[in-house]
């Protein structure tokens, strides 16, 4: 990393970038100057505190986060990582009973 794009960053400056970020992951991956000057001023925790931690997905978290959809679309386009999880470990009937088919399905 060049000295001038490292010397951009400040509290302020990453505290701004990091308010357009709902995960840390993508704060991350789309922004790492900013990332990597607050993991090395420790102050990552402060500066992600708003957002979504990683979360591992297993059989009952899954069937949770479906209960809260009732439609399959939503759940696959507003909680990606649980929609995943479902398709690759091929429970797709124990977790979408509930949900509404769409038109002629």
């Amino acid at each position: 990393m060049d000295r001038e794009a490292y010397d951009r960053w400040n509290l302020e400056t990453v505290l701004e970038e990091a308010s357009k970020h709902n995960k840390i992951k993508y704060f991350e991956d789309s922004c790492k100057g900013a990332y990597v000057w607050a993991k090395r001023h420790n102050k990552l925790d402060e500066i992600t505190s708003h957002m979504s931690k990683v979360i591992r997905w297993d059989y009952t978290s899954v069937k949770n986060e479906a209960l809260k959809f009732n439609k399959l679309s939503k759940f696959a386009t507003v909680s990606r990582g649980a929609y995943s999880w479902m398709l690759k470990n091929n429970f797709v009937d124990d977790f979408t009973k509930h949900m509404k088919k769409r038109d002629g399905a």
